[in-house]
């Protein structure tokens, strides 16, 4: 159908053998990239595939491809390279799945880009830098299609104004990066820094060391006194943030001045980079005892063991095309970014979870091997994109179920990870997601404990706004149930699960009965004042009347019953909302309008001047506010 299509086009041939090309080198890319685990993003790897899926589209349009069709080639890229890349046929319905995903979403982009650009070189007659940026950068319309639809259509665009505003746009996210990292990886000081610094924190946690670099100011000096810089020793069992991994903290002592690490990084020399607050002195020619703390490390390390257990079983669970994207951990919980392009049911969830418990209770041994990288490949190892590998590298294996390559701290065996809690999966956009978890029991027994109370505490807020408004009319017995069960909750995993269901319905039952309530309330209110009598006057009726904190709705309300009532009619209502504030609403019968002086608005503004209030409206209804209070017979006098 494709051929059949590019045949009826009268393109030259160059044209057309440049778009298959390009389509061909794409959706092959596509295929091998989504089939190891990467999914089309708005960031990294996942950016580069979505702008190849964009450009292919871009590309089949100029050969007249006027909807979804990379999709379609995915089974004939397969047929092809699945010869000798057989893992490709069991990944087919994936990647076509994700790809007519994007190009669907792309069409969508497409086809509100186009509006917008159809709208600027109508109104402007060309498409400035500003426009062709925002529409390349807020609506990812490619700056291609843009200037070739103002070809079309005898419009210039100020290409070069939009290539200075995407150089800027790109030297802001550089220059985004934080300001230690700056410091870390461009000082021309540390890039050039040949000092030793070895890194002895997987087997101590404490060493007597020398102090071999100080740096203040970003520049070097041979001590520190009662300020904050950074230092590198000799050894460290200092870890620096890397691989996911927060850094250690702990405490560096000398004779005359100890430190505070509060942070540690990785310079460009690998010296692990320490960012210390000295009391007292320390200089570079000191031998100190350098500390980290133990307690933090070892929550740490359950919470890095336990990102390699999770990963380990979403690709269980969910499927091997699973693949971490990114993760965090430090000394509270842990988080794990990966590709998955399906939604994760709550039965998924726990599957995950249970699976994560298992394999803590196996009580499994942590084995590390170093080795040549190509050999740990071979071992089955999971390499992540993005990272830089050296020739040998570090692999940590727990069992036959979770082996990665990894420098980060673990646990030597499963059940110190103790337990695993997820606290929530969220999705990042397409094909991406995120999880956060927690481990140890006595973490999670807090975050239990903690969570009980503010789902104890929300359930009485809107428990007690129910018994100051219910009365027997409005009594809900549902409500009165649930806020009964939540507060006999105890601190524990299934009366947590429970209780986040039972909170999520009684926050729905509480808002309906609420508005229900509200309703009660209005038409009881407006059957109170059903029966007020209007003063006739020469040309029309006058009904004026005085409320005490009823709300704008039911006032309306109110008025529009008496105006249906009576002919002729103008309403004039005032509602002390305070003691020091008066709302005035002014309503008036359609067959006066002839007449300007009865117009609501105009008739409003007439009060509005006698007691320096603000307001305005319509013929047919004005509202405004007097700050101070007034009675009827007050405003009467002004008709008199």
């Amino acid at each position: 159908m494709i051929l059949i299509i590019i045949l009826l086009m009268n393109h030259n041939k160059k044209t057309i053998n440049t778009a298959f090309k390009i389509i061909a080198d794409h959706i092959r890319c596509l295929v091998f990239a989504i089939s190891d685990g990467v999914f089309p993003s708005s960031k990294d790897r996942g950016y580069v595939l979505r702008r190849l899926i964009r450009r292919a589209v871009v590309y089949g349009q100029k050969l007249g491809i006027n909807e979804p069709f990379l999709f379609k080639l995915v089974p004939v890229i397969v047929k092809v390279m699945g010869v000798h890349y057989y893992e490709l046929h069991d990944k087919v319905d994936l990647v076509t799945t994700i790809i007519k995903s994007e190009e669907l979403k792309f069409w969508t982009t497409l086809s509100t880009g186009k509006q917008l650009l159809l709208q600027v070189i109508k109104t402007q007659k060309k498409v400035d830098a500003v426009s062709a940026f925002k529409l390349f950068d807020t609506y990812g319309y490619p700056i291609e299609l843009t200037l070739e639809m103002a070809q079309e259509m005898n419009a210039t665009v100020d290409l070069q104004g939009f290539e200075k505003l995407l150089a800027n746009s790109k030297d802001n996210t550089r220059k985004a990066r934080s300001h230690h990292q700056a410091l870390t990886f461009q000082s021309p000081l540390l890039t050039n820094l040949k000092v030793d610094s070895t890194f002895i924190g997987y087997t101590q946690d404490q060493t007597k060391t020398n102090i071999n670099f100080m740096l203040k100011d970003e520049k070097e000096v041979t001590k520190l006194t009662d300020e904050t810089g950074f230092l590198i020793l000799q050894e460290t069992p200092f870890y620096a943030e890397k691989g996911g991994q927060a850094a250690d903290d702990g405490v560096i002592k000398g004779v005359n001045g100890s430190a505070y690490v509060s942070d540690v990084q990785q310079g460009p020399q690998k010296q692990h980079i320490h960012q210390v607050t000295v009391t007292g002195t320390l200089t570079t020619t000191d031998l100190v005892v350098a500390s980290i703390d133990s307690n933090h490390r070892l929550d740490i390390r359950k919470n890095h063991s336990g990102t390699h257990l999770l990963h380990a079983a979403l690709r269980k669970v969910l499927g091997q095309h699973v693949m971490q994207s990114g993760s965090f951990n430090n000394y509270q919980y842990l988080r794990l970014d990966f590709s998955h392009y399906e939604n994760i049911t709550p039965e998924q969830q726990e599957q995950i979870e249970t699976q994560v418990i298992t394999w803590i209770k196996s009580k499994t041994e942590c084995e590390v091997i170093h080795c040549p990288y190509d050999e740990a490949i071979k071992l089955g190892a999971l390499a992540f994109f993005g990272e830089k590998y050296d020739k040998t590298v570090r692999v940590i294996k727990f069992g036959d179920f979770s082996i990665e390559l990894c420098g980060g701290t673990h646990c030597h065996n499963t059940k110190e990870v103790e337990q695993l809690l997820i606290t929530s999966i969220e999705s990042k956009g397409s094909g991406s997601y995120r999880v956060h978890a927690l481990t140890s029991h006595q973490t999670i027994s807090e975050y239990l404990s903690k969570q009980l109370l503010t789902m104890q505490a929300e359930s009485a807020n809107w428990f007690n706004q129910y018994q100051n408004l219910k009365n027997n009319t409005n009594q809900d017995l549902t409500i009165e149930s649930i806020a009964k069960t939540i507060s006999k909750l105890q601190p524990c995993l299934s009366d947590w699960r429970n209780g986040k269901l039972l909170i999520s319905e009684l926050q729905s039952l509480f808002k309906k009965w609420q508005i229900n309530n509200q309703e009660l309330q209005r038409t009881m209110v407006l059957k109170q004042h059903l029966n007020l009598v209007p003063v006739i006057k020469e040309q029309y009726q006058l009904l004026i009347a005085n409320f005490n904190g009823l709300d704008v709705k039911t006032l309306r309300e109110l008025m529009e019953h008496y105006r249906n009532q009576y002919q002729n009619i103008i309403i004039i209502f005032i509602n002390k909302n305070n003691e020091q504030e008066s709302l005035i609403l002014v309503a008036s019968s359609k067959e006066l309008h002839s007449n300007k002086q009865y117009h609501s608005n105009v008739i409003l503004q007439k009060i509005l001047q006698a007691y320096d209030g603000k307001g305005g409206g319509s013929p047919i209804l004005g509202q405004g506010k007097i700050n101070k209070t007034i009675t009827d017979n007050e405003i009467m006098l002004l008709f008199v």
